[in-house]
């Protein structure tokens, strides 16, 4: 919320309200810090808004892992994935590991003989 209040314009509109007041035109002083408050609210409004969407997108495009457990071939989250999975991979699939590999060589995991 502070990156909404303290900014430029704000700071601009803070200074006429003050010479406003100064000056005995408390009118424009109050539509001034009106002006003020109703761009924090709509700047924090629409921060949450662009928050929310970008969450339920990263949910949507959240990675899923084919594994056989079994016998049968099942989606699984990848905080789900146990020892004795086998991961299934087909062309084109992205792969991080952290781990090791004993089924493949080096060179299935390059595509290079």
């Amino acid at each position: 919320m502070r990156q909404n209040v303290i900014t430029l314009i704000n700071v601009i509109m803070f200074v006429i309200g003050a010479v406003m007041i100064a000056l005995g035109r408390f009118g424009d002083a109050f539509v001034s810090v009106g002006l003020i408050a109703m761009n924090v609210v709509i700047g924090v409004y629409q921060e949450a808004r662009a928050k929310r969407q970008l969450d339920q997108i990263a949910l949507l495009t959240r990675p899923q892992i084919s594994v056989l457990r079994g016998g049968a071939e099942k989606t699984v989250d990848p905080t789900e994935l146990v020892i004795g999975d086998l991961i299934i991979v087909r062309a084109g699939d992205q792969i991080v590991v952290d781990g090791t590999s004993r089924a493949m060589g080096a060179s299935m995991w390059t595509n290079r003989c």
